[in-house]
């Protein structure tokens, strides 16, 4: 489980996910949460993630993000980089 903590609120609407493939793909499944008003409610369930994946979904304010893996092929399952956006700053 990685978790990331903002200062303050941040508001988006986009998370890019990278596996670090140095020993191939491992994740099969995992879960995107997110703080809001102190309570984590499950914003993405996806299953592989690959060299890069970018789940979208409607914009909110959170102030916290964990990812966790649910299913693996193998142990352990490495991140490379987590990342969040709001498609309106670009």
């Amino acid at each position: 489980m990685q978790t990331l903590k903002f200062n303050g609120s941040k508001t988006f609407d986009h998370v890019v996910t990278m596996e670090d493939l140095h020993d191939g793909q491992k994740i099969s499944k995992y879960t995107i949460e997110a703080q809001v008003n102190g309570k984590w409610k499950t914003i993405v369930t996806g299953k592989t993630i690959g060299h890069k994946r970018i789940d979208q979904f409607a914009k909110f304010s959170a102030t916290a993000l964990r990812f966790t893996v649910t299913s693996s092929v193998v142990q352990p399952a490495v991140m490379r980089s987590i990342a969040v956006f709001n498609a309106d700053k670009f």
